[in-house]
């Protein structure tokens, strides 16, 4: 038995507010569905965020549902759960992912199990914050829903789209304490962007693998390596894994580029040279680069006289202003170093929960790196998920 385990797919992401990069998300979307069909696959699982909003466009919907089609024609089931991006209101709507239904896939919500060939496929949407407050855990939710419908006999599954503080050390959900022992197999968890190996847990006898986001979303540490893969497994008859990774050729490229002003017109050169190679796709530019006598003004201007510019789909910048009388460095966008602190104090005093404030500390270092309010709107209409308490 094969199967293909894809995550955060964002579909409907206009990053940047650029139709160019809402196609990115697609291209990569279908090269993942046409290898797993060139790869014999029997079934494909979706760890959440299937779409970027959960009111997307009409043509996410519908490019969408067309690509699903690949699958649904060669009689390859499709089983998904819904993120926190594309989960739906629980009070006032569905989630968009519903849609999908109506055209062959399986959407797993509260621990539903479908079972094909001797596999059982069973998952939890994404469950806030709040929600699990009340509940007091995933393991409770697990145990109370699968009862005793998961037997030794067949390979289990779970689906899970949360932070697990593996990942996010904030967090308080530990995947060893929210997962019954020796009841799934195989363990796959969505939400966290990047790429981990698949890996066994000893204590959980299951395999845990995160496969990340099928194409890069965020200016973060996290997702600094650009490059992105997808994995497909076979089962073997003793319930052990095998696995074969595959590179994802259609991702738009990223590079990132530090400037030094003392150093700028060599490193310029050396930038141009860079994006001299043959790349199918314009890249994505992220510069970081620290300011002293120039101004980001004067940077784009450089990029401009020296054809940067016209080689990169868009530039990004993470710029650093250096004052000569303090010898001090501070964020060049909005704040400078003391405001940034009173800031952080502010938002630590008002909310208690440290995820909370993460989150929301996050989210103003991200904006701080808009060119203009449009892209601030932009960003926030397609993260809805940050106003989650």
């Amino acid at each position: 038995m094969r199967f293909l385990h894809i995550s955060d797919t964002h579909l409907g992401y206009n990053q940047y507010s650029l139709p160019e990069r809402g196609k990115d998300f697609f291209d990569v979307f279908k090269e993942a569905i046409e290898t797993a069909i060139d790869e014999n696959v029997d079934f494909v699982i979706h760890s959440g965020d299937f779409f970027h909003s959960s009111k997307p466009s009409n043509e996410a919907i519908l490019e969408g549902i067309e690509i699903l089609k690949l699958l649904k024609d060669k009689n390859i089931p499709f089983y998904l759960i819904a993120g926190n991006h594309d989960r739906g209101n629980l009070t006032k709507e569905k989630s968009p992912v519903e849609i999908l239904k109506h055209f062959g896939a399986n959407l797993i919500e509260n621990m539903d199990i479908y079972e094909f060939n001797g596999v059982k496929i069973t998952g939890l949407k994404y469950i806030s914050r709040a929600y699990l407050r009340e509940v007091n855990s995933l393991r409770e939710i697990i145990e109370n829903r699968i009862s005793d419908k998961l037997k030794d006999d067949t390979f289990n599954i779970i689906l899970l789209h949360q932070e697990f503080n593996d990942l996010f050390p904030d967090s308080k959900l530990s995947l060893n304490n929210e997962i019954p022992a020796r009841v799934f197999n195989y363990i796959g968890v969505g939400h966290y962007h990047a790429l981990k190996q698949p890996r066994f847990d000893k204590n959980i006898n299951a395999t845990i693998f995160y496969p990340g986001a099928t194409e890069f979303t965020d200016i973060n540490e996290k997702e600094d390596i650009t490059e992105r893969y997808i994995y497909i497994f076979d089962i073997n008859s003793d319930k052990t894994l095998n696995y074969k990774e595959f590179k994802l050729k259609k991702n738009r490229p990223v590079i990132r580029f530090e400037l030094k002003e003392e150093y700028l017109e060599n490193q310029l050169k050396e930038l141009k040279n860079l994006l001299d190679q043959d790349f199918e796709k314009k890249p994505l530019l992220q510069i970081k680069i620290t300011l002293e006598d120039l101004s980001k003004e004067d940077i784009v201007s450089l990029l401009e006289k020296e054809g940067i510019k016209e080689k990169v789909l868009t530039e990004r910048f993470s710029l650093i202003r250096k004052q000569k009388d303090l010898g001090l460095e501070e964020n060049a966008f909005s704040f400078n170093a003391e405001e940034n602190i009173i800031i952080e104090e502010t938002i630590n005093r008002l909310i208690t929960d440290k995820e909370l404030q993460n989150k929301i500390i996050k989210t103003i270092n991200e904006i701080k790196t808009f060119e203009n309010i449009e892209e601030i709107k932009a960003y926030l209409n397609s993260h809805t998920e940050i106003f989650e308490i």
